[in-house]
C-alpha cells in the first residue's frame, strides 16, 4: 500500500520535521537550562544563581554550583575559611577580630619550639589556649607544655592533640573600630566559645 501526500501536506510535512530538528539540536546545545534575569525582591531562597550584577555595575559570576540567596539580618563576619568553606559568624558570637594572623609553628618543628616563649596554641579542633604574658616553654621529654592560662591556673597540655603552637598574639581590632571603618581586613575571628577561625 502507498500513501501520496498532496502539496499542502507535503509543506507542513516538511516545516514539521524542520521545526523537530532546530528543537532537537537547541535541546542538545543548550540543555535544560532555563536562565532568566530577576529582580532581587524576585528570587526564590531555593533558586541556584549564575551571576549577580552588583549596584555599582561589577558582575559577580558563581562556579557551576551557584549562589544562593541569604538573608541575613544581623551583623556578622563572612568569609572563605582555610579548607574553602564559607561561613557567616554573627558579631555576638565573636569574642576578638584579628587584623593578623601569627604563624603557627608545626609540632615536627621541635627546634624552634624549644627556642621560643609559647603565647599560644592551637588545639586539633581550633580551640585558642592562650597563655599569659610569661608564655610556656616546650618540655621535649613528655612533648608538653606547661603554664598559666590567662585565668590564672596553670595546665599541662599534650601537644599531641593541637595543630601547632604560636609565638606572637595577633594584632585585635574593636567591634567598633571595625564599624567605623568596615574595609578592614580581617585575617581571623575568636569566637566566644575560643574557637578560631582563620580566613
Amino acid at each position: 500500500m502507498e500513501f501520496y501526500l498532496s502539496g499542502g501536506s507535503l509543506l507542513f510535512y516538511k516545516s514539521f520535521k524542520l521545526i523537530l530538528l532546530f528543537g532537537l539540536i537547541n535541546y542538545v546545545f543548550m540543555g535544560c537550562a532555563n536562565v532568566c534575569r530577576k529582580q532581587l525582591y524576585e528570587i526564590n531562597p531555593h533558586e541556584h544563581i549564575a551571576e549577580i550584577i552588583i549596584t555599582d555595575g561589577q558582575q559577580i559570576l558563581f562556579d557551576s554550583r551557584g549562589g544562593l540567596l541569604v538573608q541575613v539580618e544581623k551583623a556578622g563576619i563572612a568569609g572563605r575559611i582555610l579548607k574553602g568553606d564559607w561561613v557567616f559568624i554573627p558579631m555576638e558570637k565573636i569574642n576578638e577580630l584579628h587584623r593578623t594572623s601569627p604563624q603557627i609553628i608545626r609540632l615536627w618543628n621541635k627546634k624552634k619550639l624549644q627556642s621560643q616563649k609559647i603565647l599560644e596554641i592551637i588545639t586539633s579542633n581550633n580551640t585558642l589556649i592562650r597563655f599569659d604574658s610569661d608564655g610556656v616553654v616546650y618540655d621535649d621529654s613528655r612533648h608538653t607544655v606547661k603554664g598559666k592560662v590567662k585565668d590564672g591556673n596553670e595546665q599541662m597540655f599534650d601537644l599531641k592533640s593541637t595543630m601547632g603552637a604560636r609565638i606572637s598574639s595577633p594584632e585585635t581590632i574593636s567591634e567598633d573600630s571595625l564599624l567605623e571603618n568596615k574595609d578592614q581586613f580581617i585575617a581571623e575571628i575568636l569566637t566566644s566559645d575560643q574557637r578560631l577561625i582563620i580566613f
